[in-house]
Protein backbone atom coordinates (compact mmCIF):
# COMPACT_ATOMS: atom_id res chain seq x y z
CA UNK A 1 0.00 0.00 0.00
CA UNK A 2 1.70 3.69 -1.10
CA UNK A 3 1.07 6.20 1.56
CA UNK A 4 1.93 9.82 1.57
CA UNK A 5 2.95 12.57 4.17
CA UNK A 6 2.52 15.88 2.80
CA UNK A 7 4.59 17.78 5.12
CA UNK A 8 8.12 16.05 4.72
CA UNK A 9 7.29 15.08 1.35
CA UNK A 10 7.67 11.35 1.92
CA UNK A 11 5.82 7.92 0.50
CA UNK A 12 6.01 4.88 1.75
CA UNK A 13 4.84 1.33 0.46
CA UNK A 14 3.71 -0.77 2.76
CA UNK A 15 5.69 1.15 5.73
CA UNK A 16 9.03 1.29 3.98
CA UNK A 17 10.26 4.57 2.91
CA UNK A 18 10.81 4.97 -1.07
CA UNK A 19 12.31 7.77 -3.21
CA UNK A 20 9.82 10.37 -4.94
CA UNK A 21 10.32 11.28 -8.23
CA UNK A 22 11.12 15.11 -7.03
CA UNK A 23 13.65 13.17 -4.67
CA UNK A 24 15.63 11.83 -7.67
CA UNK A 25 16.03 14.91 -9.85
CA UNK A 26 16.35 16.72 -6.76
CA UNK A 27 20.07 17.21 -7.88
CA UNK A 28 19.64 18.78 -11.05
CA UNK A 29 17.68 22.21 -10.07
CA UNK A 30 19.55 24.04 -7.57
CA UNK A 31 17.02 27.41 -6.62
CA UNK A 32 19.82 29.04 -4.20
CA UNK A 33 19.29 32.06 -5.76
CA UNK A 34 16.05 32.63 -5.00
CA UNK A 35 15.30 34.24 -1.78
CA UNK A 36 13.43 31.63 0.59
CA UNK A 37 10.39 34.16 0.84
CA UNK A 38 9.80 34.26 -2.71
CA UNK A 39 10.10 30.29 -3.42
CA UNK A 40 7.61 29.86 -0.10
CA UNK A 41 4.82 32.44 -1.69
CA UNK A 42 5.58 30.50 -5.24
CA UNK A 43 5.02 26.99 -3.50
CA UNK A 44 2.12 28.49 -1.78
CA UNK A 45 0.26 29.73 -4.91
CA UNK A 46 1.39 26.33 -6.34
CA UNK A 47 -0.62 24.39 -3.91
CA UNK A 48 -3.34 26.73 -4.53
CA UNK A 49 -3.48 26.51 -8.28
CA UNK A 50 -3.13 22.94 -8.25
CA UNK A 51 -6.07 22.96 -5.82
CA UNK A 52 -7.88 24.81 -8.01
CA UNK A 53 -7.62 22.55 -11.33
CA UNK A 54 -7.86 19.20 -8.83
CA UNK A 55 -11.79 20.50 -7.71
CA UNK A 56 -12.84 21.34 -11.32
CA UNK A 57 -11.47 18.02 -12.37
CA UNK A 58 -13.91 16.48 -9.51
CA UNK A 59 -16.96 18.83 -10.63
CA UNK A 60 -16.28 20.05 -6.65
CA UNK A 61 -15.34 23.38 -7.55
CA UNK A 62 -17.44 26.09 -6.05
CA UNK A 63 -16.57 29.40 -7.78
CA UNK A 64 -18.05 31.62 -5.54
CA UNK A 65 -15.08 30.76 -3.18
CA UNK A 66 -12.21 31.89 -5.28
CA UNK A 67 -9.51 34.46 -3.94
CA UNK A 68 -9.16 37.77 -6.33
CA UNK A 69 -5.90 36.84 -7.20
CA UNK A 70 -6.25 33.15 -8.20
CA UNK A 71 -8.96 34.59 -11.28
CA UNK A 72 -6.74 35.12 -13.68
CA UNK A 73 -5.29 31.59 -13.13
CA UNK A 74 -8.75 29.82 -13.62
CA UNK A 75 -9.57 32.12 -16.45
CA UNK A 76 -6.38 30.61 -17.78
CA UNK A 77 -7.41 27.03 -16.73
CA UNK A 78 -10.61 27.55 -18.58
CA UNK A 79 -8.99 28.98 -22.00
CA UNK A 80 -6.90 26.31 -21.99
CA UNK A 81 -9.84 23.40 -21.72
CA UNK A 82 -12.03 25.49 -23.96
CA UNK A 83 -9.07 25.74 -26.45
CA UNK A 84 -7.71 21.57 -26.33
CA UNK A 85 -11.13 20.04 -25.65
CA UNK A 86 -9.37 18.92 -22.51
CA UNK A 87 -10.58 15.47 -21.05
CA UNK A 88 -9.40 14.22 -17.83
CA UNK A 89 -9.02 10.26 -16.93
CA UNK A 90 -6.95 11.08 -13.71
CA UNK A 91 -5.92 13.92 -11.48
CA UNK A 92 -3.50 14.42 -8.71
CA UNK A 93 -2.75 10.16 -8.92
CA UNK A 94 -0.44 9.05 -6.49
CA UNK A 95 1.34 5.73 -7.92
CA UNK A 96 3.99 3.51 -7.33
CA UNK A 97 6.61 1.67 -9.76
CA UNK A 98 6.63 -2.12 -8.62
CA UNK A 99 9.61 -2.84 -10.49
CA UNK A 100 11.86 0.02 -10.03
CA UNK A 101 10.71 0.98 -6.49
CA UNK A 102 9.89 4.68 -6.71
CA UNK A 103 6.48 6.63 -6.05
CA UNK A 104 5.38 9.90 -7.73
CA UNK A 105 2.20 11.86 -7.90
CA UNK A 106 1.03 12.98 -11.30
CA UNK A 107 -1.02 16.00 -11.82
CA UNK A 108 -3.28 15.10 -14.60
CA UNK A 109 -3.74 12.04 -17.39
CA UNK A 110 -5.98 13.07 -20.15
CA UNK A 111 -6.88 13.31 -23.62
CA UNK A 112 -6.47 16.78 -25.75
CA UNK A 113 -8.68 16.42 -29.01
CA UNK A 114 -8.72 19.82 -30.25
CA UNK A 115 -4.65 20.09 -30.13
CA UNK A 116 -3.69 19.64 -33.41
CA UNK A 117 -1.11 16.56 -33.90
CA UNK A 118 -2.24 15.27 -30.61
CA UNK A 119 -4.59 11.85 -30.79
CA UNK A 120 -4.17 9.91 -27.49
CA UNK A 121 -2.88 9.85 -24.16
CA UNK A 122 -1.41 12.82 -22.77
CA UNK A 123 0.30 13.47 -19.26
CA UNK A 124 0.13 17.26 -18.02
CA UNK A 125 2.16 18.85 -15.04
CA UNK A 126 0.75 21.73 -14.08
CA UNK A 127 3.59 24.56 -13.38
CA UNK A 128 3.84 27.80 -11.36
CA UNK A 129 7.10 28.33 -13.25
CA UNK A 130 8.72 26.65 -16.16
CA UNK A 131 12.38 27.55 -13.92
CA UNK A 132 13.20 23.60 -14.08
CA UNK A 133 13.52 23.93 -17.67
CA UNK A 134 14.36 20.08 -19.65
CA UNK A 135 14.50 18.75 -16.34
CA UNK A 136 10.81 18.94 -16.30
CA UNK A 137 10.73 16.62 -19.31
CA UNK A 138 12.47 13.68 -16.92
CA UNK A 139 9.54 14.42 -14.53
CA UNK A 140 7.22 13.81 -16.99
CA UNK A 141 8.98 10.41 -17.87
CA UNK A 142 9.43 9.17 -14.66
CA UNK A 143 5.08 9.67 -14.10
CA UNK A 144 4.13 8.25 -17.60
CA UNK A 145 6.49 5.07 -16.63
CA UNK A 146 4.58 4.57 -13.21
CA UNK A 147 1.20 5.48 -14.75
CA UNK A 148 2.18 2.55 -17.94
CA UNK A 149 3.52 0.14 -15.60
CA UNK A 150 0.44 0.21 -13.64
CA UNK A 151 -1.32 -0.16 -16.44
CA UNK A 152 -4.14 2.21 -14.99
CA UNK A 153 -5.33 2.98 -18.89
CA UNK A 154 -5.34 0.56 -21.75
CA UNK A 155 -3.40 2.90 -23.52
CA UNK A 156 0.20 4.00 -22.91
CA UNK A 157 1.16 7.90 -22.19
CA UNK A 158 1.82 9.05 -25.50
CA UNK A 159 2.44 12.83 -24.86
CA UNK A 160 4.03 14.88 -22.08
CA UNK A 161 2.92 18.28 -20.95
CA UNK A 162 3.94 21.60 -18.86
CA UNK A 163 0.91 23.47 -18.45
CA UNK A 164 1.70 26.94 -16.86
CA UNK A 165 -0.97 29.23 -16.29
CA UNK A 166 -0.03 32.93 -15.96
CA UNK A 167 -1.53 36.35 -14.04
CA UNK A 168 -2.78 38.03 -17.39
CA UNK A 169 -5.08 34.77 -17.84
CA UNK A 170 -2.83 33.33 -20.67
CA UNK A 171 -1.76 30.25 -20.10
CA UNK A 172 1.72 28.37 -21.93
CA UNK A 173 1.66 24.64 -22.98
CA UNK A 174 5.32 23.07 -23.27
CA UNK A 175 5.71 19.97 -24.86
CA UNK A 176 8.51 17.34 -24.00
CA UNK A 177 9.13 14.34 -26.48
CA UNK A 178 12.95 13.55 -25.85
CA UNK A 179 12.94 9.66 -26.37
CA UNK A 180 15.94 9.51 -23.85
CA UNK A 181 13.85 11.20 -21.08
CA UNK A 182 12.64 7.81 -19.76
CA UNK A 183 16.26 6.19 -19.31
CA UNK A 184 18.00 9.56 -18.29
CA UNK A 185 15.37 9.48 -15.38
CA UNK A 186 16.39 5.77 -14.57
CA UNK A 187 20.02 6.14 -14.35
CA UNK A 188 19.20 8.99 -12.06
CA UNK A 189 17.17 6.85 -10.11
CA UNK A 190 20.29 4.12 -10.01
CA UNK A 191 22.32 7.21 -8.42
CA UNK A 192 20.25 8.21 -6.06
CA UNK A 193 19.74 4.33 -5.25
CA UNK A 194 23.27 3.86 -5.31
CA UNK A 195 23.60 7.31 -2.62
CA UNK A 196 21.26 6.13 -0.39
CA UNK A 197 23.10 2.98 0.46
CA UNK A 198 26.75 3.95 0.55
CA UNK A 199 25.24 6.80 2.51
CA UNK A 200 27.66 6.91 6.08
Amino acid sequence: MLDFDPIPHVYTWNGVRVPSVTQILAPLTSYDMIPPAVLEHAREEGVQIHRLIELDCAGDLDIDDLPAWISPYWDAWRKFKSDTGFNPFASEKRMFHTGLRYAGTCDLVCTLPLLKGVKGLALIDVKRSLYAGDVIGLQLAGYAQQWDEARLHADRIKYRFAFQPRKDGTYRLEEYGDPTDRMTFNALLLVHKWRQAHAK
